[in-house]
């Protein structure tokens, strides 16, 4: 990616009375935008600079690398700088990897697994190194001084391993477009899309009635991160819905090229109104197994009570009596509350853990250890429920918001990730790490949750201030990106994830930057 030019994820235009993709006069001049013709709504601040958040309380265990090379006849790139470019390109991979998975799964289903494998495996490539450079960057956020050599030096390596990351979409996108060939059969391509948005439709009213019945058994804070899925579902359909009408217009004055690019446009909206709808059946089944660990875990909670209570009756444990006690108004108040009318099984769960932990550590002392054992295994079973739990509900509110989100939140939701992987690893063999590691990754995902929404809402007020010409919800989600985003901008046009995923542009070679395919329209 270009450092020259860094473009925030609301780079929307809208033209009046042109195409709903459309960039009217849109030049890139030495990493300068000129744009013209139309309505222009271009938020730039998302991105670059990139401000960085309030630190993490806890660091996030990663190998650390040595100290930067000694400089050479050129002068350093100031830190600062350099910060600045490792985030844009954090946020730019990650959208990159995002839009070559949806345009993927679209592949996959017209063509299948065996066919599209090496693009699987790009992926899978370029997600590698991305997750190493947000563990870097989240040692850049810890607690822990690091020295200018040392930031220096994990700046340095974030830049590489994006850039190794967007390489290794690109390895892949001259394929990627040979195995799609969308404008060999652009006419079918359209007809394909029209009956993806018609399916996407019929599954709204379902979507709806589930979401209605989430809010009626669950607290708001236990669904805050679904309550819009449907209405933003809706939106990214109708955008979905103008690209399909555009490219039936585009066919008909045998503009191809176009007519392609609206396809894509529209596929990524359809794509993202089924994650949309997704996150709303996940949600409520994963309430659904939260409320009944929460209801073992009360259940474990007062067999742990009466053994504290009779220790306690014994004499000679009175360390016990403040911990039992505690963890007893915790269990009353759970239950209050759950009787009360709708509640967050998370919120309990986290509450109730808090509380027994320090009577585990009481009875510890006086249980053999196949006892500790289970009583481990029991609660880091447990954690497990609501860290993935909380790791999917922001992972869902992120993927939808994208276009919003900064690399703060993204950093901790990828970190969330690696420590639950390494608590599931662990689970058999360390139960004590593992909860460990269960315990941050819920952290980190409240973390990235709350920033991510923070993100959104002031995503959601500058958008409220601009004209976004019916396309701000293709905007939060990411959706008009394209190419410019990474540097590789190409012309005219921005639509679906070109250049930020999968996929040919015009006739002219496979390029873009961040994904396979380029896709922005009109010359370098």
């Amino acid at each position: 990616m270009s450092s020259a030019l860094s473009i925030g994820p609301a780079a929307v235009v809208a033209a009046s009375g042109g195409s709903v993709l459309m960039l009217a006069g849109a030049l890139l001049l030495g990493g300068v935008v000129l744009l013209g013709g139309g309505a222009l709504w271009l938020l730039q601040r998302r991105r670059a600079p990139w401000r960085r958040r309030e630190r993490g309380s806890s660091p996030a265990a990663s190998p650390r690398p040595g100290a930067a090379p000694p400089a050479g006849s050129a002068a350093p790139e100031p830190l600062e700088s350099l910060r600045e470019r490792a985030g844009s390109l954090l946020v730019s991979t990650d959208d990159a990897i995002a839009h070559s998975e949806q345009e993927l799964a679209f592949a996959q289903a017209q063509y299948g697994q065996e066919q599209t494998g090496p693009f699987r495996e790009a992926i899978d490539r370029a997600s590698g190194h991305l997750r190493h450079s947000f563990q870097l960057q989240r040692q850049l956020e810890d607690e822990i001084p690091d020295t200018e050599d040392d930031r220096r030096a994990w700046l340095t390596e974030i830049v590489r391993g994006c850039e190794e990351a967007q390489r290794s979409l690109r390895a892949q996108e001259r394929g990627f477009a040979e195995l799609r060939r969308l404008e060999l059969d652009a006419g079918r391509a359209v007809e394909r899309l029209a009956e993806a948005i018609e399916a996407a439709r019929q599954r709204l009213p379902e979507a709806e009635r589930e979401l209605d019945r989430l809010r009626s058994r669950y607290a708001e804070s236990a669904v805050e991160t679904v309550v819009e899925n449907v209405s933003e579902a809706r939106e990214r359909l109708g955008f979905a819905e103008r690209a399909a009408g555009e490219a039936h217009e585009a066919l008909a004055a045998a503009d191809t090229s176009e007519a392609v690019l609206d396809v894509r446009a529209g596929e990524e909206a359809v794509g993202q109104v089924d994650g949309l709808v997704r996150a709303i059946a996940r949600t409520s089944a994963e309430m659904e197994a939260a409320t009944r660990s929460l209801e073992e875990a009360l259940s474990r909670a007062r067999a742990d009570l009466a053994e504290a209570h009779g220790l306690l009756e014994r004499g000679g444990f009175g360390d016990l009596a403040g911990a039992a006690a505690g963890v007893e108004s915790v269990v009353e108040g759970i239950e209050r509350e759950r009787a009360a009318g709708p509640s967050d099984p998370l919120a309990h769960a986290r509450r109730l853990a808090e509380a027994r932990a320090e009577l585990d550590r009481g009875l510890r002392s006086v249980r053999d250890q196949n006892q500790q054992d289970r009583a481990a295994r029991e609660t880091l079973a447990h954690t497990l429920v609501s860290a993935q739990a909380r790791l999917s509900s922001a992972s869902d509110f992120l993927w939808s918001r994208r276009g919003a989100v900064r690399a703060e939140a993204r950093t901790r939701l990828h970190e969330a990730e690696r420590h639950l992987e390494t608590a599931q690893r662990l689970r058999a063999s360390d139960p004590s790490e593992a909860l460990t590691h269960a315990n941050e990754a819920i952290r980190l995902a409240e973390d990235a949750q709350r920033m991510a929404m923070g993100d959104t809402r002031e995503f959601s007020s500058e958008r409220d201030r601009h004209d976004g010409g019916g396309m701000d919800s293709a905007a939060l989600g990411g959706i008009l990106l394209g190419t410019l985003l990474s540097g590789g901008g190409r012309g005219r046009r921005i639509g679906g994830s070109f250049g930020g995923g999968f996929g040919g542009g015009r006739g002219d070679p496979p390029g873009g930057y961040g994904g396979f395919g380029g896709g922005i329209a009109g010359p370098h």
